[in-house]
């Protein structure tokens, strides 16, 4: 029987931003696809074929990029259970014991999805919840 693998926790800090759209030019305008992302004010990036071979991105998945400039993909549910974005309010680890910020109705941990609130770069539904 073989033993069980060995387990890490993710330490990273990484960019990322959250894939809306993989458009592959035809005729193609260059050799690759163009990524559009869900927070419009970044701008679309093309990536080139051997990208698109070795990590095959999808909408809804995520554009990584490392500390040393690597650029990855990450499926969303891999993502957004490994990784919480720096600066949210949601997160308890950059809550300062203070008040609870207007812009959530409570303190949860949110992953990078659809559920995060105002000050963050996604979708503004927790803001939305509180009326804000």
């Amino acid at each position: 029987m073989t033993p069980e693998m060995p387990r890490y926790r993710c330490h990273k800090e990484v960019q990322a931003l959250k894939i809306a759209e993989v458009f592959i030019p035809d005729p193609p305008e260059f050799d690759g696809a163009r990524l559009r992302f869900e927070d419009d004010r970044f701008p679309s990036l093309d990536v080139p074929d051997d990208y698109v071979a070795k990590h095959d991105p999808k909408p809804g998945g995520y554009l990584v990029v490392y500390a040393d400039g690597y650029q990855s993909f990450s499926p969303a549910e891999a993502f957004e259970s490994g990784y919480t974005l720096i600066g949210c309010p949601c997160d308890p680890r950059e809550w300062d014991g203070g008040e609870i910020p207007p812009v959530c109705d409570s303190f949860h941990p949110h992953p990078m999805s659809a559920n995060l609130c105002a000050n963050c770069t996604h979708s503004r539904a927790c803001h939305e919840v509180a009326g804000q």
